[in-house]
């Protein structure tokens, strides 16, 4: 793959993307590595189920960061404060979702 084709970000809202099987718990096989694996620089996944208002909360969040120019990890790190800010009580709406990556 070309350095010009290589994607960057993959965002996966779905539920539990960075979890692995229980018989697996000692690799990193999941969603979120195959997406690393196939070549995405950066991958945001969850690590547990999540529903969709806190999904579409979070990639709004995220990718108005991003749109800033904030780099990934920050962009999330941001939104996830934000909505913890919004949420203190309600760790569900925010602090399932992960970052990997460069």
């Amino acid at each position: 793959m070309s350095a010009c084709a290589r994607p960057d970000l993959a965002h996966l809202s779905a539920c539990s993307t960075g979890v692995t099987a229980h018989r697996l718990a000692d690799e990193f096989v999941h969603i979120t590595a195959a997406f690393q694996l196939c070549g995405y620089r950066q991958v945001v996944g969850t690590l547990w189920r999540v529903t969709d208002a806190a999904a579409e909360a979070v990639a709004g969040a995220f990718h108005a960061r991003r749109a800033a120019g904030l780099p990934g990890a920050q962009a999330l790190t941001e939104a996830l404060l934000g909505l913890r800010d919004r949420y203190p009580a309600t760790p569900t709406r925010w602090a399932a979702h992960v970052h990997t990556g460069v």
